[in-house]
């Protein structure tokens, strides 16, 4: 198994530190946060809180497919990938006015397009098949 060029961490130095460790959210608890958070911000727009599952499953399944395709190597150590990225994604989703999304967005397709340039500045990695993913998961091609 490659390790991505990672040194192990002696017991000498680990000695001085207390060491915490969480396993990954399973991928039911990550929906219902999202979903949670989604449908609070969402709850005075019915067309949101329409997409409001479709939006939280592909998002996650995106998070997942990106952890998973693209691991640390030593040219590119920033792929370490952890849930604060999916939540920077969902909070560029929130600081739009609700209300006002009917306005600003207009069609699927459009929601899919902010979602995808928040995974592209959130993940800093250009990628096709995340797009895709959203794609068939709102069933609009």
């Amino acid at each position: 198994m490659n390790s991505g060029g990672r040194n192990p961490v002696t017991p000498r130095l680990t000695r001085h530190f207390n060491f915490l460790s969480f396993t990954e959210l399973e991928q039911d608890s990550m929906r219902k946060i999202f979903s949670t958070i989604f449908n609070w911000w969402a709850r005075q727009n019915d067309y949101l809180l329409s997409l409001s599952d479709k939006l939280v499953m592909s998002s996650i399944e995106i998070y997942k497919t990106v952890c998973a395709s693209l691991l640390p190597t030593p040219s590119k150590s920033h792929y370490t990938f952890n849930l604060r990225d999916l939540s920077k994604v969902f909070q560029g989703v929130l600081m739009m006015e609700s209300k006002k999304v009917d306005v600003k967005i207009k069609n699927d397709f459009n929601l899919i397009q902010l979602n995808f340039f928040l995974f592209n500045r959130v993940l800093n990695v250009f990628f096709v098949y995340g797009i895709m993913k959203i794609v068939v998961y709102f069933k609009i091609v």
